[in-house]
């Protein structure tokens, strides 16, 4: 039994669980949610996971090599962009570039067992 794996109900999970075998862009996570409902949930979960070191985050694609820091005002700031210029959340972004996000070897250990990468 892994004593420090989250519930699996628990969003945080959800998202690492998603990010654990590697980079998954914004669109792609947001679109397993409702966004008029869960918006602001997972932008909190997201940067939570962030700030703690479960997630690392990449701009501009999914095969950059550094990663960049991103706090709940950036995800804010680029959401509002987004928005603003009438885009869906759940589609791939044309008026900025995209963040994505990868689970780390802390963030992986908050996954039970079984739903670990091999």
């Amino acid at each position: 039994m892994n004593d420090k794996a989250w519930n699996k109900d628990d969003m945080r999970y959800q998202i690492i669980e998603d990010c654990k075998c590697g980079p998954e862009p914004f669109f792609v996570l947001i679109s397993s949610y409702d966004v008029d409902k869960d918006l602001d949930r997972f932008l909190s979960a997201l940067a939570e996971l962030l700030k703690e070191g479960h997630l690392v985050a990449y701009r501009g694609g999914y095969l950059e090599d550094e990663t960049v820091s991103v706090t709940l005002a950036d995800l804010k700031s680029y959401v509002d962009t987004r928005l603003k210029r009438g885009e869906q959340l759940e589609e791939a972004p044309l008026v900025c570039q995209e963040y994505s996000f990868a689970a780390t070897p802390k963030g992986i250990e908050r996954l039970a067992e079984e739903d670990r990468p091999v």
